[in-house]
């Protein structure tokens, strides 16, 4: 509308579409992400069968290819769950701490919040409802020093829904720089903790907050 030329010479077009989807789960039998090589291409054709009955065919003659992408597999949904958690961990890297989770709890993250209607967006909210606020209270706490491994697994006695998961707090070696030198500017580790009801300050001379605030204000 602004009267601006572009050049679409180069260009490729991507465009989506969730026509034909509910055939996905009709065909696998109610589990989409585990089918074989013949189930798979009978959902191709379900789908783009639909595609064609909905579109017009003027508008589907001008596209080159249609894509079926396939429902994310348990394996593919475990990789998301862990690079979630490494997600976290950067909210927190200032105090070089990091999350590691089991194989039992991965599978439990899944089982509790993917959805194949919804994608793997749903489990980016269900750790930020179980981990974040959790998490956030440790280290308003001093429950968690610097260089620490949160290690996640299953609650094997939870008191609610909100209890699914125990987290083990393990010390590591804080990081060392060329000098020999830890990454917080001398020779050993050094590590604040709450007292007395106040927050451990900034990591850096200078800040006025401290990174589990951040962790915090991002979790609400």
């Amino acid at each position: 509308g602004a009267g601006r030329v572009v050049d679409m010479s180069n260009t490729i077009i991507v465009m989506t579409s969730n026509v034909g989807s509910a055939k996905l789960l009709d065909i696998a039998g109610g589990d989409a992400s585990d089918t074989d090589d013949e189930k798979r291409k009978a959902q191709k054709d379900a789908v783009v069968l639909a595609a064609r009955r909905h579109f017009r065919p003027e508008f589907l003659n001008r596209l080159d290819e249609m894509i079926v992408f396939n429902p994310l597999s348990r394996q593919a949904l475990g990789a998301i769950v862990r690079l979630e958690l490494n997600r976290l961990s950067k909210r927190v890297e200032e105090r070089n701490i990091v999350f590691e989770i089991d194989d039992a709890a991965v599978e439990l993250v899944i089982e509790q919040s993917y959805d194949v209607h919804f994608g793997a967006r749903t489990i980016r909210r269900f750790l930020d409802q179980q981990l974040v606020t959790q998490v956030s209270r440790m280290l308003v706490a001093g429950e968690v020093d610097r260089d620490a491994t949160l290690r996640l697994s299953v609650n094997a006695k939870p008191a609610d829904e909100r209890d699914l998961f125990k987290i083990v707090i393990e010390k590591r070696a804080p990081k060392a720089t060329d000098d020999g030198k830890d990454v917080y500017g001398g020779g050993s580790s050094s590590s604040s903790s709450a007292a007395g009801g106040k927050r451990d300050r900034g990591m850096h001379e200078g800040d006025s907050d401290g990174d589990e605030d951040d962790f915090v204000e991002m979790s609400e």
